[in-house]
């Protein structure tokens, strides 16, 4: 762990981590087939989630689970830090 400020190169090197992603985001999106239906179904049963139960779905990324998750009509809040 550090302590103290972080160093320029530091910020610069996370800085470019975060946003890897943002630029190939559209490839992903349409090379990844998503998530079976089977298996976002199992989850929901398996956590016992009823329609309005809330969820948040922690770096969302494209949305492909968002959109599954969706038409299971929870109260759904999905972030990532990308556009």
């Amino acid at each position: 762990m550090t302590t103290g400020p972080e160093s320029k190169r530091d910020r610069d090197k996370r800085h470019h981590h975060r946003t890897l992603f943002d630029a190939i985001a559209e490839r992903y999106e349409d090379s990844r087939p998503g998530y079976p239906s089977h298996v976002t179904d199992f989850v929901a049963t398996t956590a016992n989630l009823t329609p309005h139960a809330p969820v948040l779905e922690i770096g969302c990324g494209t949305g492909q689970l968002t959109e599954q998750l969706a038409v299971h009509k929870y109260s759904l809040t999905a972030i990532d830090i990308g556009p």
